[in-house]
Formats: structure tokens, C-alpha cells, sequence
């Protein structure tokens, strides 16, 4: 689901849930959850996240045109407020959470 209404609704519960959660990355990705699935994480399904959260971080540290390109994806624009390569990491976290049959199915 990398249409590019998907890829900006990932984009927006991203900034949403930075700007509810700005300084704690597992409470972060607790609320993108339960934005999602409705339900509170496992312990195991956060560490999973966390990993997803951490490899784009890399990803995009390495790559900012990346992080870039992902973020103009769709017609509305991106928060200034967040940073641009956390914001793309988030969105990608944001992204697979969307994509989960559980998410599209529940």
C-alpha cells in the first residue's frame, strides 16, 4: 500500500502522534498503535517497532534526499515543527502499522 493517499496518511498519524508524544519514542509508537489497531501493544510488537523505528532512522540519517522524498509524497505538506528525518522514520513505523492485516481488517 505505497499509494500515495496511504503514504500521507502514514505521514499524518506520524505528526500526530510526535506532537502527543514529543519527547518519549515508546510512548510514541504505543499511541500510533493504539491509534491503529485500537488496542494496547505487546511487548514484543513495541520491540518490533522500535527496531522498524531504528533501521529508518538510519536509513534516512544516511539518506536525507530519501527522507525528503517520502515526506512530499501527497498534497498536503509536511510539519515544519518535526524534524524532517524522524519525521520520515516515523512515517515509515506509521506506514507499516497501516499496512497490518489486523489494522485493515479490524
Amino acid at each position: 500500500m505505497n499509494d500515495p493517499a496511504f503514504v500521507e496518511s502514514a505521514r499524518a498519524l506520524a505528526e500526530r502522534v510526535s506532537r502527543e508524544e514529543p519527547a518519549d519514542l515508546t510512548r510514541r509508537l504505543t499511541r500510533a498503535f493504539r491509534h491503529t489497531l485500537g488496542r494496547v501493544p505487546q511487548a514484543d510488537e513495541i520491540a518490533t517497532l522500535r527496531r522498524v523505528h531504528e533501521e529508518q532512522l538510519a536509513a534516512f540519517r544516511s539518506d536525507a534526499a530519501a527522507a525528503e522524498k517520502l515526506l512530499a509524497v501527497g498534497e498536503s505538506k509536511p510539519a515544519e515543527s518535526i524534524d524532517k528525518i524522524e519525521l520520515a522514520a516515523m512515517t515509515a513505523v506509521a506506514n507499516v502499522l497501516l499496512n497490518l492485516n489486523e489494522t485493515i481488517t479490524k
